[in-house]
């Protein structure tokens, strides 16, 4: 597993369209912004790019888990990839993990790149170690929903032709759900309803509260986590025994 753990990973930065979405798109909306806007005073000795840096790492991390990683394992049924392994006793568990793993890290290095950039370029405020972790341990539950979204997104509708516009269309309407591009409060009631049950939501707009020092934990976002998490999980196995668990059997 460590090996193709490793070979998913250099793959991934091999592929113009991930690093650009994951790594370079964040970084050019961050400056847009910047130089639109300046990097004015929201109280409290901070400034807009300790808000807007939750909103730029949700802008890479959505393309990287409904984008890139479903079309990444839409590929492997396509191609008969994971055909082969598991019909060679390789475990749907360990090839998932292992992808899986490869986008997490992935995900969480690109936070890295944005929190830097804003640190060094736009004198991004940064909270003390513990509160630091607490965020980037929430934020990393809001990318392991979207990846698990993804990979449901991708057994359901294994055609890369089809599943790119798919994925597209639910990135952009996260991006309008989450504020992306229009400050969060200025957004339609309606919409801003809708988006209270999306964890991504809490992940690019509320966890400014743990930057900020003033509290540790979002209790709401937490419990909406879980739930998607154990009902996507759930999803995904039912799908996989219902399309592909045969193919351990015969090809």
């Amino acid at each position: 597993m460590r090996d193709y753990l490793w070979v998913n990973i250099k793959t991934i930065f091999r592929i113009p369209l991930s690093v650009f979405f994951s790594v370079a798109y964040p970084i050019l909306m961050m400056v847009i912004m910047m130089m639109s806007y300046g990097n004015p005073s929201i109280g409290e000795g901070y400034h807009l790019i300790d808000k807007y840096v939750m909103v730029v790492i949700g802008m890479g991390i959505l393309p990287l888990t409904l984008v890139s990683f479903p079309i990444w394992v839409a590929s492997d049924i396509e191609d008969d990839s994971l055909k082969r392994m598991l019909f060679f006793k390789v475990k749907f568990k360990t090839i998932m993990s292992a992808e899986i793993i490869a986008h997490l890290l992935v995900g969480v290095f690109c936070i890295f790149i944005d929190i830097a950039f804003a640190k060094v370029i736009f004198g991004l405020n940064m909270p003390g170690i513990k509160y630091f972790l607490v965020f980037l341990i929430q934020y990393f539950i809001a990318v392991v929903v979207c990846i698990l979204f993804g990979l449901l997104l991708a057994l359901m509708l294994p055609k890369t032709q089809a599943l790119m516009p798919v994925g597209l269309i639910t990135m952009f309407m996260m991006y309008m759900f989450c504020g992306a591009f229009v400050s969060y409060a200025e957004l339609p009631d309606k919409i801003r309803r809708i988006s209270g049950f999306l964890p991504i939501k809490y992940a690019m707009n509320d966890l400014l509260n743990i930057w900020m020092e003033k509290q540790m934990f979002n209790n709401r976002f937490m419990l909406i986590s879980l739930i998607y998490i154990v009902a996507l999980f759930t999803l995904v196995m039912i799908v996989y025994y219902k399309k592909y668990s045969h193919w351990r059997i015969k090809v």
